[in-house]
């Protein structure tokens, strides 16, 4: 009795977790109050955990840094190998402290200016960046006006809140940038300032319609949400996975020892009253 209680809280907890919104309405501050007010979360909220959680690990990468150093690697190998991390990971702030305490060290210190570009830790802590990168700041709005829909950017895992701050910084290599937001879809966007301004851009919203009559790109989500087009009207949308199981493939390792921890009160409790009754 004891284990179904929880395992029942599980389940109720797992389904309040699980739950986020997206935004169909043009109402950004008054959506954000409204999820905020019920302590749930936004879909940007899971878009960027997904994108900064794709770090590489760190451990790797110092051994990675500690290969380059004693086998004296090339400049071409080592942009080659670090375009390649990039393609699959989103550098986190650690990886990139890691890359420039390594990098300020060598000859070819401009090599990852990019990377640092947007680290405002790293810029304020070593005051002979900027001049050494030879910076450029870049406005959005010139890049493409289409980017200033969105909420937040990733740019080398950068990550920069796009409605205070509508400008980046570039030294004219190819950078890496994921738009995300609580209307549109995620936009991963690669290549040099001059390429990307000159790509075609239209964001795509997660729901299109009225509250009435809307239809949404639910193939795309990963998380059951609620839309919401105003305070009076917050529909639902199904995705493929139900909330629970979602939440049990994300959170796996903390339910396992939950059980665990559950079977051993039951156990030590039975041991107790077996005790107990005897004479």
């Amino acid at each position: 009795m004891f284990l179904k209680s929880i395992l029942w809280l599980i389940f109720l907890h797992s389904c309040a977790r699980a739950q986020h919104w997206i935004n169909a309405s043009q109402e950004r501050l008054e959506f954000q109050e409204f999820v905020s007010e019920r302590e749930e979360n936004r879909i940007s909220q899971h878009y960027l955990e997904f994108y900064e959680n794709k770090k590489v690990n760190q451990i790797q990468l110092l051994d990675q840094i500690q290969s380059w150093s004693k086998n004296n690697i090339s400049t071409n190998a080592i942009e080659k190998e670090l375009r390649n991390l990039q393609n699959a990971h989103t550098f986190s702030s650690s990886n990139r402290l890691a890359l420039f305490e390594y990098f300020k060290n060598q000859s070819d210190v401009p090599l990852l200016c990019h990377i640092y570009a947007n680290d405002v830790e790293i810029k304020n802590a070593e005051p002979f960046f900027d001049a050494t990168c030879g910076l450029k700041p870049i406005s959005l709005k010139d890049l493409n006006p289409q980017f200033l829909n969105y909420d937040y950017l990733l740019v080398d895992g950068n990550r920069i809140d796009i409605q205070p701050s509508s400008q980046i910084y570039s030294t004219g290599k190819t950078h890496q940038m994921v738009f995300i937001s609580d209307r549109f879809i995620p936009q991963e966007v690669t290549g040099t300032i001059q390429k990307i301004k000159q790509t075609p851009h239209a964001p795509q919203p997660w729901v299109e319609g009225t509250c009435d009559n809307f239809k949404s790109e639910n193939s795309k989500l990963s998380v059951p949400v609620q839309v919401y087009f105003s305070k009076t009207c917050t529909p639902g949308i199904q995705t493929n996975e139900s909330a629970t199981w979602t939440y049990i493939k994300k959170n796996k390792y903390t339910l396992i020892t939950t059980m665990v921890i559950a079977a051993a009160v039951i156990y030590l409790n039975s041991q107790y009253e077996l005790g107990v009754t005897l004479p």
